[in-house]
């Protein structure tokens, strides 16, 4: 797996709410038959989520609300905030929600395929902080080829730790990541039938992507210049 001299442990991602005691983390394993890089891809915009997942965490406040992408250094940050927007099928089931909530995405990447999502969201005008719902989705991608990849992710909460909700998280945030593997595997099927050096287009929601794209590419010139 690599020379250990060369392992440097502070470049080992904060997970830690997988440890936390007042936070309450499901999580598993999942194979994908596409590059890793689509899944990176598909964590960076989840403007998807108001068409892939509108049955459970999408609606369209997610992919009609421009997101805020930044790169610092190696380090990517992509924010949409949308105030005011009907609560997703599953947040209703979770929270009870019934009207107007607050809700944030900020997702965090580093290279050379970590992801965090942070996911906060509150009735709107609500003054009470138990009324809210916020997760951590923790995200840990490794190639396995250039056409498969192994994907571990944690979802931590810090509200309600009671079995009945666990078994919630557990099967909904599931239940998303299949969604996703079923159009990443079969975005993999197209690209294989395109021509390599085809005229790719990038959109606004997709500037995260591209500059996570753009540290892992830097990253690999740099390393098989040291090599």
């Amino acid at each position: 797996m690599g020379a250990p001299e060369r392992a440097d442990e502070n470049l080992i991602p904060d997970f830690h709410w997988n440890d936390d005691p007042d936070w309450f983390p499901v999580g598993d394993y999942m194979h994908l038959d596409c590059h890793y890089q689509l899944l990176a891809d598909n964590l960076m915009d989840l403007s998807h989520e108001a068409y892939v997942h509108r049955g459970t965490i999408g609606t369209d406040a997610v992919s009609e609300t421009p997101a805020m992408a930044r790169l610092d250094g190696e380090h990517v940050t992509v924010e949409r905030i949308m105030p005011g927007c009907p609560a997703p099928p599953f947040y209703q089931k979770l929270k009870g929600y019934d009207g107007a909530i607050d809700r944030m995405h900020r997702i965090h990447f580093d290279p050379p395929a970590t992801i965090m999502i942070e996911s906060k969201s509150t009735p709107t005008a609500s003054a009470e902080p138990d009324d809210g719902l916020e997760y951590r989705v923790l995200c840990a991608i490794t190639p396995e080829s250039e056409l498969s990849t192994h994907f571990f992710w944690a979802v931590p909460r810090n509200f309600n730790p009671e079995r009945p909700v666990t078994e919630m998280m557990y099967q909904g945030s599931k239940a998303v990541f299949e969604e996703d593997i079923d159009v990443l595997n079969r975005q993999q099927e197209v690209l294989n039938r395109v021509a390599t050096g085809s005229d790719w287009r990038n959109i606004h929601s997709d500037a995260g992507s591209v500059y996570a794209r753009r540290v892992i590419e830097k990253l690999l010139t740099t390393e098989a210049q040291a090599d």
